[in-house]
């Protein structure tokens, strides 16, 4: 996740990762792991490269 750079920089670039790694946290410790269920769709450009679409399946716990 891109939070820009210099004065631009987001104020909330450390909140949103710590809100995004408690939130990977609670969801893998719920269940078995993750499948990617189609090919990734890359979003292109000549300024940035990065994830347009990712679905993903969530697996039960063994």
């Amino acid at each position: 996740m891109g939070f820009g750079q210099g004065v631009h920089y987001c104020l909330g670039a450390n909140l949103a990762r710590l809100e995004l790694r408690v939130l990977y946290e609670e969801l893998f410790s719920r269940f078995g792991g993750v499948r990617v269920v189609r090919p990734i769709e890359w979003a292109r450009s000549n300024r940035h490269t990065g994830i347009r679409h990712l679905v993903v399946e969530l697996l039960e716990e063994r």
